[in-house]
């Protein structure tokens, strides 16, 4: 008898590296895709449906922040990309708020920013 877990359904997406720390909170079904690195830094919390996605650029997210339910946080697609071959991906400062379906592609969000219900 095998003890390794069946796969879930749908999980043929691309698991990204990821770095956590240990004092984070994050739900189950929070999704998290891509090929580059994803990096969640103490204290924060990512709710349910929130997507992190590192397909086009890493993403960083700092300490005590808050992505709410159904927020996309990374570059959507691979034009956002192009059009700033220097961008580094998506970087959340330390204390962000980023409410209910909000999508984030900002290269950068400074500490202390509150974005609101699905803001893009």
């Amino acid at each position: 008898m095998s003890t390794k877990r069946p796969s879930a359904p749908g999980s043929s997406a691309l698991k990204p590296p990821v770095s956590f720390s240990s004092s984070i909170t994050i739900s189950d079904i929070a999704v998290l895709i891509g090929t580059q690195p994803i990096l969640i830094r103490s204290y924060s919390i990512i709710q349910p449906r929130a997507r992190l996605i590192s397909t086009h650029g890493p993403v960083s997210i700092g300490s005590m922040c808050i992505i709410s339910e159904r927020a996309s946080i990374g570059l959507l697609s691979a034009s956002t990309a192009a059009a700033d071959p220097k961008l580094p991906g998506v970087t959340i400062g330390d204390n962000v708020t980023v409410d209910i379906g909000a999508i984030v592609e900002a290269s950068h969000v400074g500490d202390g920013t509150h974005i609101e219900a699905n803001a893009r």
